[in-house]
């Protein structure tokens, strides 16, 4: 064994599983392994942290995908506000978010 309990390349695993399966158009089964991945990173990442941020913008995404815009919505602006926490206002991290949300309004 080389990573056991919680370790950041065990949640990086967890969250591109989420994302594979997201892509394959299985978000439901994706949204499991994000689950497990955001909740691991909050363990490893107290407080405000770009995985966690991303995390929560992946599982945006994936409920927005799945039909649930408003939760998806939710998600991602969580990701946005934790994004302004960490990032001055022109960072590309939060531009390119920006986008994302307005065309999930769409």
């Amino acid at each position: 064994k080389l990573c056991s309990g919680d370790h950041p390349t065990i949640a990086a695993l967890l969250t591109d599983l989420g994302v594979v399966y997201k892509d394959l158009g299985k978000a439901k089964e994706g949204l499991k392994y994000l689950q497990q991945a955001i909740a691991m990173q909050r363990r490893l990442y107290r407080g405000n942290h770009s995985n966690i941020a991303t995390s929560l913008a992946i599982i945006g995404f994936s409920y927005k995908d799945l039909g649930d815009t408003k939760k998806g919505l939710d998600y991602l602006h969580k990701s946005l506000d934790m994004l302004r926490k960490l990032h001055t206002d022109n960072h590309p991290a939060i531009a390119e978010l920006l986008n994302s949300i307005g065309f999930a309004y769409k």
